[in-house]
């Protein structure tokens, strides 16, 4: 998870990819990303939609799919064009074994359980989870940063009363044991 976070933190923009089966996790990731300052696009699944989004898919981009139930018709073309221009390629899938050609810079297996009927999103929702506070553990001011910016920004955007916002970072231990002491 670590190395996934440290390629979308190198990375310059961030594409986003799934087929309708994971359009709730394109969507889910693509904003958690855009709050820590990423520069994302949310591929559709539309062909000729699709060539257009990621035509500007370069050298220091990463695209990011998500494989689930099987590879999508589109993953393979990104995932060759992101090779032919220097870009690196993460993909999440619940299919152990999927083979794909190319294969992706990194490949997360999220299993999703036997029952073809009833496959939740829950495992592939807690990884990128997993992944967003990889993001923080390993830059946390520049996740600081950005939320402190989106926080100012919805006080221009909506200004009157807000609730308080709680610290988003966690206190040295030692700060925690002067509190409690006071």
């Amino acid at each position: 998870l670590d190395e996934t976070a440290q390629l979308l933190l190198d990375a310059k923009h961030v594409f986003i990819y799934g087929n309708h089966y994971a359009i709730p996790l394109v969507t889910f990731l693509d904003r958690r990303l855009r709050l820590l300052g990423f520069r994302t696009s949310p591929l559709a699944a539309d062909s000729r939609e699709l060539a257009e989004r990621a035509s500007s898919l370069g050298p220091g981009d990463l695209l990011f799919g998500f494989a689930l139930r099987r590879e999508p018709t589109g993953l393979g073309p990104l995932l060759s064009r992101a090779r032919e221009v220097g870009a690196m390629s993460v993909v999440l899938t619940d299919v152990h074994g999927l083979p794909m050609d190319p294969p992706p810079s990194k490949l997360l297996l999220a299993p999703r359980g036997l029952d073809e009927d009833f496959r939740t999103q829950v495992v592939p929702h807690l990884v990128c989870y997993a992944i967003q506070l990889s993001l923080y553990h390993l830059a946390p001011e520049r996740c600081e940063t950005a939320l402190s910016n989106v926080d100012d920004l919805n006080r221009v955007i909506e200004p009157g009363p807000r609730r308080k916002l709680r610290p988003r970072v966690t206190p040295n231990p030692s700060e925690v044991l002067s509190e409690t002491k006071k």
